[in-house]
């Protein structure tokens, strides 16, 4: 049997973990998703495992695993009811959902170079339109006086 402050636990242990409230339940979640969300009483726990997983455990402890019955529990989202499973099977459980949870790191392969910058083609004058700023980036100060210019424009031709 394992109590609910001693689930949490074991959640935050597993590393970068957030737990933070989800609808009536408390979610536990790494950067990129939840992979856990404790009941409000504290008897249950959902938690996102891959499909094998879940199969083997449905199978094997209908006690204490049971697959959620929607369209969540087909995406691996399984029932845990913490006081007819053990500590290990439980740390075990959670460290899998953590694991599929986890953001998967970007890796470049060895020797990669930054992609070069595209160049005009043959035959045209090398002029290219100027491309938006993404969102959230600091315009250059000349930039932002090309702007200025350009809206002052723009309206002393509306204007006339």
């Amino acid at each position: 049997m394992i109590r609910p402050a001693r689930f949490r636990a074991l959640c935050c242990a597993l590393g970068d973990v957030e737990e933070r409230p989800h609808f009536d339940r408390t979610a536990f979640r790494t950067p990129r998703r939840t992979f856990a969300t404790l009941g409000p009483s504290g008897e249950d726990v959902n938690v996102l495992i891959p499909l094998e997983l879940q199969d083997l455990l449905v199978t094997s402890h209908p006690s204490a695993f049971e697959r959620i019955d929607n369209a969540w529990g087909a995406q691996g989202w399984t029932r845990m009811l913490l006081r007819n499973v053990d500590e290990t099977t439980c740390r075990e459980v959670l460290r899998e959902a953590y694991v599929l949870a986890t953001p998967v790191p970007k890796a470049k392969p060895a020797g990669a170079r930054a992609k070069a910058k595209p160049t005009a083609a043959k035959g045209s004058k090398g002029t290219a339109k100027a491309k938006p700023v993404a969102k959230g980036l600091k315009r250059t100060a000349k930039a932002k006086s090309a702007a200025k210019a350009s809206k002052g424009t723009a309206k002393a031709k509306r204007g006339r």
